[in-house]
């Protein structure tokens, strides 16, 4: 239960930093720069929390994998992202509905 906790504080962390903070703002404006699906993928928090989910999986561990006992990497990836942005979905609606002009 600590790995997925940690598992998604970590996600929610790294998609907030990217997604909403200026230390970041001239990756938008970079994106934004060159296609729509880039600017779409640094600016929305579910997307970008789908690809932080399979890279914290690669990288560090797959919550999922533990849980479910899932050994085939692809699958673990998959489904350890769909968790991350499906996290990160939550977390920014609870957020925005608490503090609407943060």
């Amino acid at each position: 239960m600590m790995d997925l906790i940690l598992f998604s504080l970590i996600s929610y962390g790294i998609t907030t930093i990217v997604t909403q903070s200026k230390i970041f703002g001239w990756l938008r404006d970079w994106a934004e720069g060159v296609s729509p699906y880039w600017s779409s993928l640094v600016r929305c928090p579910m997307c970008f929390g789908f690809h932080c989910g399979w890279f914290l999986s690669l990288c560090l561990f797959s919550p999922v994998g533990y849980v479910w006992g899932i050994n085939i990497l692809y699958q673990e990836l998959f489904f350890d992202a769909c968790l991350s942005a499906g996290i990160n979905h939550i977390l920014y609606a609870i957020h925005h509905k608490l503090w609407p002009d943060w």
